[in-house]
């Protein structure tokens, strides 16, 4: 959907007699988040400019932004995907920012910082901010006498008592059709995914022991502890959703989205429902993912000084936090994320974890080549074959190695 606001003379400007179009591509969250954001195209459509916005959304949002690079029909302003700046950048696609690497760091969720940053240059201001934390029901954890586990071998322990209180339910949801997941455990087992060699290549950590061992405990939570139903092993955020609504689980990893449309769906469940940080491994790690998106400005922007006007326009904490509430994220920048933590939806007891897991949550190999990692689906394969009983560590030698493939043409 594309919406123009026309220029009429009154809006924000500085009296320059800059002229043309300022397109901007926006998420499509759905109709009733429009109206923000025509507010700020209208507030900078001025005598000359007008500001044309463009709702893109599904699954081939990613492969819109790519196509308009390579036509050269990029638009001016984007909100991508935190994971697609450094390919965009690698691309020759993206303004700098202007900014120092340090300074981003002190703007911003150091996890999201560095999601803009690719070889020490900035190329995005970042927008939204999520993580996962362990959702549980805490009033039958508190009937049976169980506190939320605090590492995975807790995870085991306290699901297998879950189970034994409550034997129709089972005591975690594993999520074995989404790598974020569990991939994350890596890091808590003290592993890497991937690491940049001194020569600017990227190698594949992932057939090395904390990797192999990572993957194998949570393949075992469900062939060898049966935390989950069978069907377990192709689920993802939506089924763990689901199956916590409709009492078949008593806790799981779950995105604040995730809470969002559990507590959307069922209301009723915000008075049954905990959050407790993500357990840690053996590597005393519990970082997770920083999910989120970033505002970035394409090098073919042709009014560059005004693209970064409305960027900042949007960045300013009140307004930031206006919209990120609404949807249910958390801002990325620090200042806003204040604003959130202290006084907005996220200071309440249920909701405070997430802030607070942000400070170890981490960002995916910021190489290029990271997306097509993803889409090979090997991440998610490897578990599936150790959970369907094939040897762990061949699993993981040959998922290094078709990433290695991958890493090498990034």
């Amino acid at each position: 959907m594309i919406l123009t606001a026309c220029g009429s003379g009154d809006g924000t400007g500085d009296g320059t007699t800059e002229s043309g179009t300022v397109e901007i591509w926006l998420s499509d969250w759905g109709p009733e988040y429009e109206p923000y954001w025509e507010e700020i195209a209208q507030e900078f459509s001025t005598d000359g400019v007008d500001v044309e916005l463009r709702f893109v959304g599904g699954s081939d949002a990613h492969q819109q932004y790519v196509t308009a690079i390579s036509s050269q029909t990029a638009p001016c302003i984007g909100l991508v995907g935190n994971t697609w700046v450094p390919e965009f950048a690698s691309l020759g696609a993206l303004m700098p920012t202007g900014q120092s690497a340090e300074e981003v760091q002190e703007q911003y969720v150091s996890a999201a910082a560095d999601s803009v940053t690719y070889e020490d240059e900035v190329y995005g201001y970042p927008w939204n901010a999520a993580v996962r934390a362990l959702v549980y029901r805490a009033d039958l954890f508190e009937q049976a006498g169980l506190e939320p586990p605090a590492t995975w071998d807790d995870v085991v322990e306290v699901g297998e008592a879950f189970q034994a209180a409550y034997p129709d339910m089972h005591g975690f949801g594993v999520a074995g059709g989404g790598q974020w997941y569990y991939l994350p455990n890596v890091w808590a087992w003290g592993g890497e995914i991937a690491t940049q060699e001194d020569d600017g290549t990227w190698v594949s950590r992932m057939d090395e022991p904390e990797a192999v061992d990572a993957y194998s405990f949570y393949a075992e939570l469900l062939t060898e502890h049966g935390l989950s139903p069978e069907g377990a092993m192709n689920w993802n955020g939506g089924d763990l959703v689901n199956a916590f609504n409709q009492n078949q689980i008593g806790m799981f990893v779950a995105g604040n989205w995730d809470l969002k449309s559990l507590l959307l769906q069922n209301p009723e469940m915000e008075a049954k429902v905990g959050t407790a940080p993500m357990p840690e491994g053996p590597g005393g790690s519990n970082a997770t993912f920083i999910g989120g998106s970033d505002f970035v400005i394409f090098d073919s922007c042709e009014l560059p000084d005004k693209a970064k006007e409305i960027v900042d326009y949007i960045l300013d904490p009140q307004r930031l936090v206006e919209i990120t509430s609404q949807l249910g994220f958390m801002p990325a920048k620090l200042d806003a994320l204040e604003l959130e933590s202290t006084s907005g939806s996220y200071s309440s007891e249920l909701w405070k974890v997430f802030p607070d897991q942000l400070e170890t949550a981490r960002f995916v190999p910021a190489t290029p080549a990271w997306g097509g990692v993803e889409a090979t689906g090997e991440l998610v394969n490897a578990l599936h074959a150790i959970i369907g009983g094939s040897e762990p560590q061949g699993v993981m030698d040959g998922l290094a190695q078709t990433m290695d493939d991958i890493l090498g043409d990034g």
